[in-house]
């Protein structure tokens, strides 16, 4: 039997297990740290929005605090809820690109990170995002696809010993 470090599993950032490595230990601690310093920074928007109003400096806080945890929301309902995994993968992205587009816009508008009267600046951030969320679509659909090579290598290979082990 291959112990977990032989085996192609690798150390995840959400599993409770002792981290193997010290990349798993600082992802997760990354991850971690990240997820309570977003807490951390909604507490402090929310008490400076109740004593001093809702500024500018805050609005852009709050509407970036959103638009990320949106953002990691939107990726696991797409990409990871059994009741979404029956579309198909392009359906997927496409829906999780077109609602994030929303959110996104949104917050702008909460956030004022746009001038509200310029349709350039809006035509501009669209574009902006599309560019984006292609680059980042060929990079993953990239990654993905040579995941799935190793992986059938890996699995031909076990194939084999075990042909060669009942032999």
């Amino acid at each position: 039997m291959a112990n977990r470090e032989d085996s192609f599993e690798k150390d995840t950032v959400f599993d409770r297990e002792p981290k193997n490595s010290m990349s798993g230990a600082v992802r997760a601690g990354f991850f971690t740290g990240s997820m309570w310093a977003v807490c951390m920074l909604l507490v402090c928007t929310i008490v400076g929005i109740a004593f001093s109003g809702f500024n500018r400096g805050l609005a852009i806080c709050l509407s970036l605090i959103i638009a990320g945890i949106a953002g990691g929301i939107l990726q696991q309902v797409w990409f990871n809820y059994r009741a979404t995994r029956r579309f198909t993968y392009g359906m997927r992205l496409f829906l999780f690109g077109i609602t994030y587009l929303v959110v996104l816009a949104a917050c702008a508008l909460m956030g004022n990170w746009l001038p509200a009267g310029n349709p350039y600046a809006w035509i501009t951030f669209v574009v902006i995002y599309l560019v984006v969320f292609a680059v980042m679509t060929v990079c993953i659909g990239h990654s993905l696809t040579v995941r799935s090579i190793e992986y059938k290598k890996q699995l031909d290979a076990y194939k084999r010993n075990r042909k060669a082990d009942d032999e």
